[in-house]
Order: C-alpha cells, then structure tokens, then sequence
C-alpha cells in the first residue's frame, strides 16, 4: 500500500513539473564577485533602488548594497549591525522602512529607515523566515517553515488560524524569501545540491487566499536563488552562483494562471470560512471524545486496583 502511495505522488509531482513555467535566465543586470566569504541574502526595492544584505560565515557583520537597478550600479555599501541570517527583506512605503528578517529560530525583525539607514530591531510573536509587505490590505504575510500567517501592521498576530499550510516540500529543499505582487505572492525556492537536489530554483505562487496557483522554474546551472523583488513589472531574481559569482537579473514577469482567484466568488469566500468553523468544531469534539476515553480507562483501571 505504501509504494502504491509513494508511486501516485512521485507521478504527481512529475506531472507538475512538466507543467510548470520555465524561464531562462542570462545577461544580468548585476554581476561581481563574492567577497571576503559573504554570501546573498534577502533583499527588496525601494522603487529604483534595491536594497541588499550580505552575511559572512559569523553572521555578525552584514554588509548592506543598495544598487540602482535602472543601470546597475552600486549606489552604497556599508557594515550594518547584526541582522542575523536576513533570511528575507521587505519594505513597506507608508511607514518608509525596512525589514529584515532575522531567522534562525529568533523572534526578531530588524528594522532601517529607507532614507538614513538607521537600524532598530522588535521583538514579534513568531519565529519569522519569509516576510512580505502587502500594500493593498495594510498587513505582513510571514512564514514560519511551513506555515503561513498574517500579521497587522504593528506586526501583532492577526489571526492564530494560518491562511497557508503544507508548505514543506521536501527535505532538500532551501525555503528562502517571498513577495507580493499584482495579488498574489510569489515564494522563492532552491532545490539543495548537498541533500540530494538538482539545483533547480522554483518560485511557487500563492493566492492571499493561500491557494497555490502556479510555478516558475529557473534553469539548474545557476545557482542559488535567494529572493525575489518586483520593478518596473519586471521581476528581480538574486543568486549566489555556482562559480562564486552574485548575480541579479531583471526579467519579465510570466503570464500566471489565475483561475484560483477569478473563481472565487464571495460565496466561496464564505464556504471555506464555513469550512474553519467546522474543522474547528470537529476538532473540539474530537479532544472531548479523546478526554471522555482517557477519564474511562482511569476508573477502570483504578476500579481493577480496589479488586
């Protein structure tokens, strides 16, 4: 039963990726060599500017390139304090910041003013990998490892229901960073060479709604795609490449299918929040029922003991 079961997955996810989008990447916009041990990380744009954090093996001195992306030049760099991993960054424009994640496990969000640089950090409620700015709903869509959640705009939980779940794949691949654009949010992946992958870069793309629509998948021979920005309705994608290289190109954005979001009327809407309530109620009589049994066997065992 269980190699018929691993055989009908294996058919299915050969199936999608047959049908995936496959792009070509060459000619980047940016391109240099890898200094001193520091690696990409996350980064965002700030209209033409694209901002970037590098990390060396201690994670204590991030170097920060902030690149015009309209020629790409190096615009400024500068050692900014310990942002951790910076696993994925953001930039929301009502409050002019921006937000780097901190990962490894820690509640932390590191904040820069987008004009001074200054740097602050806060505490949140979740151990944060993926962050993105969602402007239209004034919210944070935020990823654990797996899980998707939303968060308001002083980053307080705005609901202990996730809107996205299942999103662990595999065990060989490299979760990064995601972002929102045109509606939807387009999350970043590689598949790891040392843990058995074959390199392959694929971007997942998620309704708000969290239902996965879509993937665009990068040729193998790159490298490691770290994150993905959005300008000019173009979107940026950064890698460490395999020949110690960072590279940066600027690429049209793929027709996308949409039938998830067209399709769901108001009255689907209320379908699926119907459908919470009852999971939610099954799942509350499921642990009565489970509470009621364990209360059962006590007596029962104890009433054996009194014989």
């Amino acid at each position: 039963m269980m190699k018929k079961l691993l055989f009908v997955i294996s058919i299915f996810f050969v199936f999608v990726k047959v049908y995936a989008l496959n792009i070509e990447v060459s000619n980047p916009i940016i391109r240099f060599s890898k200094e001193d041990d520091y690696v990409l990380q996350g980064f965002t744009n700030i209209d033409n500017k694209l901002f970037t954090v590098f990390i060396e093996p201690t994670e204590k001195k991030p170097k920060i390139k902030i690149f015009n992306l309209d020629n790409g030049k190096l615009i400024k760099e500068f050692i900014a304090e310990d942002v951790g991993h910076a696993n994925d960054v953001t930039y929301n424009s009502k409050t002019n910041q921006i937000y780097v994640v901190n990962g490894n496990g820690k509640k932390i969000v590191h904040i820069f003013d987008a004009d001074t640089y200054k740097k602050t950090t806060i505490n949140i409620s979740l151990p944060i990998r993926s962050l993105t700015y969602i402007d239209d709903k004034d919210l944070y869509a935020v990823r654990t490892v797996s899980t998707g959640f939303y968060l308001n705009n002083d980053f307080t939980l705005k609901s202990k229901v996730p809107f996205i779940m299942g999103m662990n794949f595999s065990s060989d691949i490299g979760r990064q960073g995601w972002t929102y654009y045109d509606g939807l949010i387009f999350y970043t992946t590689w598949s790891w060479l040392r843990y058995g992958g074959d390199g392959t870069n694929t971007i997942y793309v998620y309704t708000i709604g969290g239902d996965r629509v879509d993937r665009i998948d990068t040729s193998s021979s790159v490298g490691e795609l770290e994150d993905i920005a959005f300008y000019n309705e173009k979107m940026v994608l950064g890698f460490n490449t395999y020949d110690d290289f960072i590279e940066f190109y600027l690429l049209d954005v793929p027709e996308i299918n949409r039938n998830v979001i067209n399709n769901e009327t108001e009255e689907n809407k209320e379908n699926k929040e119907d459908n919470k309530d009852n999971m939610n109620k099954k799942i509350v009589f499921a642990l009565i029922k489970i509470s009621l049994v364990i209360v059962l066997l006590v007596l029962f065992f104890n009433r054996k003991r009194c014989k």
